[in-house]
């Protein structure tokens, strides 16, 4: 009798955004089709793969140091592969920088990795780098890392905005809309298998549908996602406000379904960096489509991201940007200092701030914010919300954690529960007692008999 082979076992180390952690996702889905397990962590597996990312200088720094240390640990013969945009950023230069490593995957080869792998582990693999020349766009398998509760659809991939400071066009190449069918379905499947919260994600949402027929689409494919029976929270995430239109409100405004969160990065608020940043879009534009949105979507959260230390930024151009966010008050907000980024027409500006002036400039302004954010909980104290349920903690102090429709995975705030068992997934009634500058306390209601 012959003896059955062991599995090929899988370790995976996904870094980045929720939009690397779909490719991760994706990778894993056909690695699974073609048999190869996901170890969970306790056990060593065949090989070792690393979803990077390069989005700025500290993305690329980690992205390095992680695959360093993984080949400088104890690997037991295991291989050791890197994938993402690290790859599709600095190509063929990571064969010197990262001799250590077995093999790399453009991600125009994502759709080779489980060919790749096998190959390797065979002692096959000709050529350590590997990309296509001709990749041939393709829905492929998925095996989600998120809980169960909760999931990324992406609707689009890569970006057509080409502003001054960012790399993504060069890295993730011209933006590509999915067809709607095929979001449509991914969304039903998802829901069918006990999905909640769906979070819609793309490098520039709004944008959706430009490139498919010739117009923007992103509100009539919310409508179609929001008739799907059994989905209960759909999220919208990376809305740019240049293509944020009427339309999109009027949406945000019906559906029940589509949940009150409004990410709209602004990035700036001056006229001339905003020009300077290619954005596309005006301060005046800005404060309309904030004061619009206030209007007309009763109870809406505003979420945005900015940038400090745009090269030239005056004190009077910060100084309008903190003008524009005590007047604004974003319920979320993340910023970030300016990185100067190779290959990008911001980097060859002159007048480059001073790192001691953006750190400064960071501080203040993150300070404003955790005062305005500190307010708006506390407004909320003694009021009902419905939170959904990430996690329980049978015998604690707290006997769950979860999320309103105002808080989005990963980067916002957490409601802390008290009171009955909750279970993962579950949308609860909760009475807010307790509130800081990002997460809430709230008493679970006892549902009536």
């Amino acid at each position: 009798m012959g003896t059955s082979r062991s599995p090929i076992k899988a370790e995976i180390v996904s870094l980045g955004c929720p939009k690397n952690l779909v490719d991760s996702e994706l990778m894993l889905g056909l690695l699974a089709r073609s048999g190869i397990e996901l170890t969970d962590g306790r056990e060593a597996g065949d090989f070792v793969l690393v979803n990077t990312c390069s989005f700025i200088r500290e993305a690329r720094e980690e992205s390095m140091e992680t695959i360093r240390g993984l080949s400088a640990s104890s690997r037991n013969g295991r291989k050791l592969v890197v994938a993402g945009c690290l790859v599709s950023h600095l190509g063929r230069e990571l064969l010197e920088a990262l001799p250590e490593v077995d093999a790399f995957i453009h991600p125009s080869a994502m759709p080779d990795v489980a060919h790749v792998v096998m190959t390797l582990l065979k002692g096959d693999l000709e050529e350590k780098f590997v990309r296509r020349d001709n990749p041939v766009a393709a829905e492929l398998p998925r095996m989600r890392l998120t809980s169960g509760h909760t999931a990324y659809v992406r609707i689009a991939d890569g970006c057509d905005n080409r502003c001054s400071y960012c790399t993504v066009p060069s890295i993730r190449g011209p933006f590509r809309s999915r067809a709607p069918g095929a979001v449509e379905d991914e969304v039903r499947r998802l829901v069918n298998e006990g999905v909640v919260e769906i979070n819609l994600i793309a490098q520039d949402s709004t944008l959706y549908g430009k490139d498919l027929h010739g117009a923007r689409s992103l509100a009539a494919l919310l409508r179609r996602l929001c008739a799907i029976e059994g989905l209960k929270w759909l999220r919208l995430l990376y809305a740019h406000p240049a293509h944020f239109d009427g339309e999109l409100i009027e949406t945000f405004r019906r559906e029940p379904e589509l949940c009150r969160y409004v990410d709209l990065p602004i990035q700036h608020v001056s006229d001339r960096i905003l020009a300077s940043m290619g954005r596309g879009v005006t301060s005046s534009r800005i404060h309309g489509l904030v004061t619009a949105i206030r209007e007309k979507v009763v109870g809406a959260a505003l979420r945005t991201t900015v940038i400090v230390g745009y090269p030239g930024e005056t004190d009077g151009e910060f100084g309008e940007l903190m003008d524009f966010i005590s007047e604004a008050r974003f319920e979320r907000l993340g910023a970030f200092a300016y990185s100067s980024e190779a290959g990008t027409a911001a980097a060859l500006l002159p007048d480059q701030v001073d790192e001691r002036v953006k750190t400064e400039r960071l501080s203040a302004l993150m300070s404003l914010q955790q005062g305005i954010s500190r307010e708006f909980n506390e407004s909320l104290l003694g009021t009902e919300v419905d939170v959904l349920v990430d996690a329980s903690f049978p015998g604690g102090d707290y006997c769950g954690v979860g999320r309103t429709e105002r808080d989005a995975p990963e980067v916002d705030g957490r409601v802390y529960l008290t009171g009955r068992h909750v279970r993962p997934g579950e949308i609860v009634r909760v009475t807010v007692i307790g509130a800081d500058e990002y997460d809430l306390t709230g008493e679970v209601h006892v549902p009536e008999l």
